[in-house]
């Protein structure tokens, strides 16, 4: 038993070091996500034929690994609040888009 714990630790003390030698990521550069970059005023049109204009904020967030879409987000209480996360996962090698 005792060999199996000491074993257990010496592999998870060695996936600790690989993976602080691997450093941050690199910050995702994509010319097309930073056209989202900014302050916007976003109009939606409702089902019943009503629009509504709603504020949205973009930035780099997470280490400049997505861009976050805040909608309402200079508004002090928003009839809508929205948060959207667009980026690229790495690991599956793929574009990634969160909402919340």
């Amino acid at each position: 038993m005792f060999t199996t714990l000491k074993s257990a630790m010496i592999l998870l003390l060695f996936g600790t070091v690989v993976l602080l030698a691997a450093g941050p990521p690199q910050a995702l550069k994509d010319p097309f996500l930073d056209n989202f970059v900014g302050d916007w005023s976003v109009a939606r049109k409702m089902s019943n034929g009503r629009t509504i204009e709603t504020a949205v904020r973009g930035e780099w967030v997470l280490k400049h690994q997505f861009i976050q879409l805040h909608y309402g987000a200079s508004e002090k209480a928003p009839e809508y609040e929205a948060f959207v996360f667009i980026g690229f996962d790495d690991a599956a090698k793929k574009l990634c888009l969160s909402t919340g």
